[in-house]
């Protein structure tokens, strides 16, 4: 699909992403075996959102987390139910684009590109100018952890729905905490000052 006119979102955070005319889209990027429970990547109330998380999975302007937590708001907001939005987020968290964001510091262009390139990152916009030295946003993307099959997704649809049946919703906090950690792929010695972690917003 493509767009033939920008299309863009502001979170409930004030994180802002756009996808400018002329953007791709291969819809939500659902897992097959999400398919049964929520539908096909260009049917749904998600359709919107989707075109968002795609654009943060691709410019990687935030961290991966704070593009999932777009994604799910952006999903409420466009009118998708509560519990097939949490059955979304859980599908990105577990088997969605995940990536190491992090700032590398350096006193010229030359400088921070062989930092960035030094631990196989991708630079994300324009280096900045802080008080004393140049900066710049990366991103290194990371392997996928797994790939979701359909018990997987039954499983944790049939858990959504007893939870909501005692009246204990599941929170995206429980989600988040299901997940495995990323692992650590900024090496130690160039990782501060020169290069440091971008952490995940509060939400």
């Amino acid at each position: 699909m493509k767009l033939l006119e920008p299309f863009g979102y502001k979170s409930p955070t004030e994180q802002s992403l756009t996808a400018q005319a002329g953007f791709t889209t291969d819809g939500a990027s659902i897992p097959r075996a999400l398919w049964t429970a929520v539908g096909s990547p260009f049917t749904g109330k998600y359709l919107p959102a989707a075109v968002i998380h795609d654009v943060g999975c691709k410019t990687h302007q935030y961290t991966w987390q704070d593009t999932d937590r777009m994604f799910y708001d952006a999903m409420l907001d466009a009118g998708e139910s509560e519990h097939h939005a949490k059955l979304l987020y859980w599908g990105v968290v577990f088997g969605g684009p995940h990536w190491v964001s992090g700032i590398a510091q350096g006193n010229t262009v030359a400088e921070l590109n062989r930092k960035v390139a030094s631990v196989g990152g991708q630079p994300v916009g324009l280096p900045m100018q802080l008080a004393g030295p140049l900066a710049l946003k990366f991103a290194i993307p990371l392997p996928p952890k797994t790939v979701l099959q359909k018990a997987d997704v039954k499983k944790f649809d049939k858990f959504l729905r007893s939870r909501e049946k005692e009246g204990r919703p599941v929170d995206l906090r429980e989600i988040d905490a299901l997940a495995p950690p990323d692992p650590e792929l900024v090496p130690q010695s160039i990782r501060s000052p020169e290069v440091a972690p971008l952490l995940p917003s509060k939400h």
